[in-house]
């Protein structure tokens, strides 16, 4: 060969693959774009490419299908599809999940984090294995020395003992059948599945079994990936969910590398080869023989953001930029601002526990297909790829993006690959183009009305792209105006095949004033991978309290990693020149809270709990009396490379002299473009590597070479530099429109987004509080943003009870607070009583915004705080208290010594209440809440200072107005199907007492009356058995509302305002103090009330309702020590019902409140009980025509005695299930109590589906849910 050293790097992608390669003494790089799919030409695309460059290389021809000699070659860098494609199209290899005994069914239960808030027949993610085999094993954590009462009642004492990575002592209960296991995984082999999945209880601590099970399934030739070696992190489920989807991903890669192996000379197994390294998800790169699925599925979305950002991101100005990147399948959205940003996301379901960049992915691209149905028009999500194309590349394909973007002019065929027609080789061919879209006119001009304006193609296709465009500038709004930035305050860096030729309107459209191309940036995701770092990450768990005796045992971690990560960068081509640069963190967190902080490592290690504290306190707000725990070492040693020689646009830009115009060699042809109400305009077209820099071209002018197509419209001015195209619009349109009343669409968008935005930043917040269990661990947190006339405007709800609790508080206090209030102060308050204004368990922490001197907004979250709440309530001051509204901060200043008078002291004087268990801890959680509402307090005082306050409320009003309208529609279309007939049905308690309820619609009102009085012992039920206040029925309506509205609509008031709530006349009143449970009654209201409106519309689906409590109650002793107590809840699901045209699901929660539930590891560690089962009941669910959903067991040991708390509501009275179906099964909860002396058996009690007991230690409950009733 005639060059050496050659560097390439590939994207290959869905529908087409970017080379890009460099050859040392040749001033112009190699770039290629082919088609991913092309059969007639070659079998695969990424050495298709690799063969092309080195014929380029070697002046010499090289046969298609001849074995590549690499030999010159000097790397080779590649991002892929391949697992993304398997995981979407499941079809990864076929593979099996090895598990605790009792924890068959982890997966599906997961943590029961909702998956759609208001859905009842929401798909579980598809499972990723094909068998489940529980292995007969068992460990458990040993109990610290100072309590050895926490020990397990039920376990022999003389099981053996040993030790854990983390120096933690390990009771082996049971050690798994090891024979029995090695014939299971020859089965296994023999059935055709080829990988295993190992994840056992407690494995992070002690993988001890993990390595032995994996050393058996190796021996009968099955691939392995050990849970605790990929994930050794705390979390059975994130554990397990990262081991099967590494084992179901991997092979194929591995099959793929294999593939590509037998296509070059040497198979890639001489170390004197090149290296070859694949993209990971995070930025990093992976050698050929080390790629981890899971770390590469998206992998080929990540070297575009690496271009970008070490090309065009000026850091002197730190002007953030957003990355446009639209190729032929989708358009990725993603943010650099002089970070990269790692997240953890789903795919298909799938939770990808492992750090990706930033970038979100839509369904719109060049090849995404357009359609006409029904009366309107749709671009996607289904793309036609490279083969058969669009319709214009001549192989049968339809109508796409491409083909719009011909037909007006902004694409030219003579510039284009020729990669079209059955053979490849021909070009773009707009007749046939022209000739769909005149059959397409032709069919939407005939559907419309007679007085309709007949659509020409032209303009046709014009709507096909503003409806793409649109989806582009929704996703570029939900990476900036959702997470607190304004669109219009980046610059847009557009790469891609296709992205060039939309840039312009989208910059446009979002107030962006300049766009930035490379010029590579049609495959800049190819360009980019050059800049990907060659990493290595290690990590050792340690999990010990951290004292000065801890440090030794840190630096000899450290060291061993050390050694390790150097010698892999070494191998994977780290010269003994380069630098490598190593970053020690130690993670810790606070003994009792699972709130991980990295903790860079100082040079006096004795200084790592005070950093510590000093981040959590910045984080958090507060430091806590408790101890700190060093949980994991982690080091990331990363070899140095030479930053990029280019100077940014920025710079470069100041560089320059005078600009001057294009020289006329430059411009190859002038052709019509079409602009909309511009018409046609007569549009020069340039080749991109004969303009000079400083040449500045004025708008409308087409920029193309070899793989890309630019358009600079009439309202900008593309100037070009040594290594970027950048285009500025001189575009009032962003800001214009937003000054006038009338409501623009886009601008309603942004505003959407804006207040959407606010809430999930106070979602993030609220998250971050590090000691409630309820607000951390369960979700139980609520936030929102009301009017000054308390109406609802956005929200972020754990349930929708929970948001309706808060509106009904601030509308019953601003009554009397709004003219006593200034600017800076918040209130804060629990008040059960008043008219059941909050759930008894809630703190509400109120923050007004003023304007001009008035309230205008306020900005309200709410949390529960129950870590040592009684059970038993039948006061509402017993659930931790009643505060009644205080300022809790007046002029920027917060009262700690009144709130701890109202959360602590005042309730001293009642001998039933318990005091909370920490008071540092609920201050440091009412802190997050008033932190929460400053950080949204100060966003919409931003946004009032950019637009006038009418201009701001014109647009709320036009939010409200949406969902609104959404259920006047719903009403009417419900009044034709029912023929005008109210909707009435009538529910049971448990206890067999009737709920009624009667709906009546008002067809051209588009108003209904929800009616709840019903018959005489209605009213009775409601008010002594349920506390049945008002927001409960606000909440059932809301949230079915909502339901039955199809689309993104707000959770908001406008939901409510076509409809009349009449209730029983006590039903707003105080909750009745002889009730058996308040907090409990309460939940069983809201989903009675739901269950009844759902038989209103012939729809049983809400399922069951299952909550269990254990406590041990705050003590003070004699001498005035206080011992904090603690208190767990959580709600386990239960099968759901089927409907007229669905399955019930199995174990999944729906109604109007879903939570998280606790990881069984984190269980185990934080309170004193094993679990020793969490499965679904199969068989539980009813049968019929479409069948209910199973339920689930829980077993639970108790290793202290508790206070016990079991709810099952809504039992089936009889075992007639819907229109012909069958009930499912009723729950059952039994308690085992522990015989007292090894002659007497254990004693089994039915608690029944409503109890409260105190339990012993060694006692085991068992909880069975019920499963949902069939259909038909």
């Amino acid at each position: 060969m005639a060059a050496s050293g050659i560097s390439i790097s590939i994207d290959s992608g869905s529908t087409f693959t970017d080379i890009y390669a460099s050859i040392p003494g040749k001033s112009q790089d190699i770039t290629l774009k082919l088609p991913s799919v092309d059969p007639q030409k070659y079998h695969d695309a990424p050495t298709e490419g690799i063969r092309r460059v080195l014929e380029i290389a070697s002046g010499s021809q090289i046969p298609c299908g001849r074995p590549l000699n690499l030999s010159e070659v000097k790397s080779i860098r590649m991002g892929t599809t391949v697992a993304a494609n398997a995981l979407s199209e499941g079809k990864g290899e076929r593979s099996a999940l090895v598990i605790t005994k009792g924890f068959r069914d982890l997966l599906l239960l997961g943590d029961q984090a909702p998956l759609d808030l208001f859905g009842f027949t929401v798909p579980k993610p598809m499972a990723l294995y094909e068998k489940v085999l529980e292995v007969d094993e068992r460990v458990i954590l040993e109990p610290s020395p100072d309590d050895p009462g926490g020990q397990a009642a039920n376990v022999d004492p003389d099981k053996v003992l040993d030790t854990g990575v983390s120096q933690q002592v390990i009771r082996i209960v049971r050690e798994p059948y090891w024979g029995i296991v090695e014939q299971h995984f020859v089965e296994m082999h023999d059935r055709g599945i080829r990988s295993v999945s190992i994840c056992l209880m407690h494995s992070s601590v002690y993988p001890n079994h993990e390595f032995r099970l994996a050393d058996l399934a190796r021996k009968a030739g099955l691939n392995v990936t050990v849970s605790s070696l990929l994930n050794p992190k705390i979390g059975m489920v994130a554990r397990a969910e990262s081991a099967t989807l590494h084992a179901y991903v991997t092979p194929v890669i591995r099959k793929h590398v294999e593939h590509l192996r037998n296509l070059f000379v040497g198979q890639m197994r001489d170390p004197t080869l090149p290296p070859c390294e694949f993209m990971q998800n995070d930025g990093t790169m992976a050698h050929i023989h080390d790629i981890v699925g899971s770390k590469g599925i998206l992998s080929s979305s990540v070297g575009g953001l690496l271009g970008y950002a070490s090309t065009c991101y000026d850091r002197s100005s730190g002007k953030p930029l957003i990355g446009f990147d639209m190729g032929g399948t989708s358009t990725k959205i993603s943010r650099f601002a002089g970070e990269y940003e790692r997240v953890t996301t789903t795919l298909a379901g799938n939770t990808i526990e492992l750090p990706q960049l930033n970038i979100n992915t839509i369904a719109t691209g060049g090849s995404s297909q357009l359609y006409w149905s029904k009366g309107s028009a749709e671009v996607g999500p289904d793309s036609v790829g490279a083969h058969p194309g669009p319709a214009c590349y001549q192989k049968g394909g339809p109508l796409t993006v491409t083909d719009a973007n011909l037909l007006l002019g902004r694409l030219v065929p003579e510039c284009f690959p020729k990669v079209c027609g059955p053979n490849g080789d021909k070009s773009l061919d707009i007749e046939v183009t022209r000739r769909m879209f005149n059959d397409l006119c032709s069919d939407i001009n005939n559907g419309a009305n007679s007085d309709a304006t007949k659509l020409t193609p032209e303009q046709a296709a014009l709507n096909f792209l503003r409806i793409a465009e649109k989806n582009m500038c929704r996703a570029i709004l939900r990476q900036t105006e959702t997470r607190g930035y304004e669109a219009s305050g980046h610059d847009l860096v557009a790469f891609g095949g296709a992205a060039g030729q939309h840039a312009c309107f989208i910059a446009s459209s979002l107030g962006i004033n300049r766009v930035i191309l490379h010029h590579h940036s049609s495959m800049l995701s190819a360009y980019g991978m050059a800049f990907g770092s060659l990493v290595s990450d290690l990590e050792e768990p340690l999990e010990c309290v951290f004292r000065r005796d801890t440090i030794p045992r840190i630096r000899e971690i450290e060291a061993s990693l050390r050694v390790r990560a150097e010698s892999e960068l070494r191998e994977r081509g780290i010269g003994d020149a380069d630098d490598i640069e190593f970053k020690v963190e130690i993670l810790m967190h606070y003994e009792g809270s699972d709130t991980i902080i990295a903790i860079s490592k100082p040079e006096n290690e004795l200084e790592l709990t005070m950093k510590f504290a000093d981040v959590h306190k910045k984080k958090y707000g507060f430091i806590a009396a408790r101890p700190v725990v060093a949980c994991t070492v982690r080091l990331r040693a990363v070899g140095l490379k030479k930053p990029p020689s280019d100077l940014s646009p920025a710079q470069q830009f100041a560089c320059l002299g005078e600009f001057r115009a294009p020289s006329r060699e430059a411009r190859v042809m002038t052709k019509d473009v079409y602009f909309g109400e511009r018409g046609w305009q007569r549009t020069p077209v340039y080749r991109l590597e004969s303009l000079r820099t400083a040449d500045r071209i004025e708008g409308p002018a087409l920029i193309v070479d070899n793989t890309q197509t630019i358009l600079v419209t009439p309202n900008a001015q593309a100037t070009i530099l040594r290594s970027h195209v950048v285009i500025d619009i001189a575009s009032p349109t962003a800001h214009a429109v937003v000054q006038k009343i009338a409501i623009d669409p886009l601008q309603f968008a942004i505003f959407d987004y804006r207040f959407s935005s606010m809430m999930k930043k106070m979602k993030r917040m609220l998250r971050r509080t590090d000691i409630s269990s309820e607000m951390k661990k369960h979700l139980k947190f609520s936030c929102g943003i009301f009017s000054a006339n308390s109406r609802l405007i956005a929200c972020a709800p754990f349930g929708p009870s929970h948001i309706s609790t808060m509106k009904c508080a601030v509308q019953s206090n601003r009554g009397n607070w709004k003219h006593k209030l200034q600017d800076g102060d918040i209130l804060v308050f629990r008040q059960p009583r008043l008219c059941g204004s909050t759930h008894p368990l809630d703190i509400t922490v109120v923050t007004p915004v003023f304007h001009g001197g008035v309230i205008v907004f306020y900005c309200t979250s709410s949390g529960i705080f129950t870590d040592s709440s009684a059970l038993i309530s039948k006061e509402p001051w017993q659930e931790d208290g009643e505060i009644i509204p205080a300022e809790v901060v007046r002029d920027g200043a917060m009262d700690e010594e009144s709130i701890e008078k109202y959360i602590l002291s005042d309730r001293k004087q009642h001998s039933d209440c318990s005091d909370s268990s920490y008071l540092a801890d609920n201050l440091a959680n009412l802190r997050v809440l008033v932190d929460a509402n400053q950080q949204v307090r100060e966003r919409l005082m931003k946004l009032l200072e950019g637009q006038e306050m009418k201009v701001v409320s014109a647009y709320v009003r036009a939010m409200e107005r949406r969902p609104e309208t959404a259920v006047r529609q719903l009403l009417r279309i419900v009044h034709d199907k029912r023929g005008g007939r109210p909707l009435v049905a009538t529910d049971l308690m448990s206890d067999g007492s009737p709920i009624c309820l009667k709906i009546t619609i008002d067809y051209d009102k588009g108003e209904a009356d929800f009616d709840f009085t019903g018959t005489g012992t209605l009213q009775a039920s409601l008010s002594s058995r349920t506390n049945f206040p008002a927001h409960v029925a606000q909440a059932a309506i809301m949230y079915l509302l909502h339901h039955w509205i199809k689309g993104e609509i707000r959770f908001s008031q406008g939901l409510l305002n076509p409809i009349n709530i009449i209730l029983p006349s006590q039903a707003g009143s105080t909750p009745n103090p002889q009730s058996d449970n308040t907090i409990s009654n309460r939940r069983v209201a809201s989903h009675h009330v739901l269950e009844l409106m759902l038989q209103c519309f012939d729809i049983y689906s809400s399922g069951r309702l299952h909550n269990l409590m254990f406590s041990v109650r705050g003590q003070i002793t004699p001498d005035g020590t206080y011992i904090p107590g603690f208190m767990h809840q959580e709600t386990i699901v239960g099968g759901s019902c089927a409907g007229p045209d669905w399955h019930g699901k199995n174990a999944m929660e729906v109604g109007t409140t879903k939570t998280r539930i606790i990881d069984a590891e984190l269980l185990e560690r934080q309170y004193p009980c094993l679990v020793w089962e969490f499965s679904v009941r199969h068989g539980s669910g009813g049968r019929g025509q479409f069948y209910g959903g199973d339920g689930c067991n829980r077993v639970i040991e108790f290793l202290k005695p508790v206070s016990l708390t079991v709810m099952s509501e809504c039992q089936p009275p009889s075992s007639d299930g819907f229109h012909g179906g069958c009930h499912g099964e009723a729950g059952v909860n039994l308690l085992i109590k522990k015989a007292t002396s090894d002659r007497e058996p254990n004693q089994v009690v039915n608690l029944g589906p409503k109890s409260t007991t105190n339990v012993c230690k060694g006692d085991t409950l068992i909880i069975q849910t019920s499963g949902g009733s069939g259909w038909g």
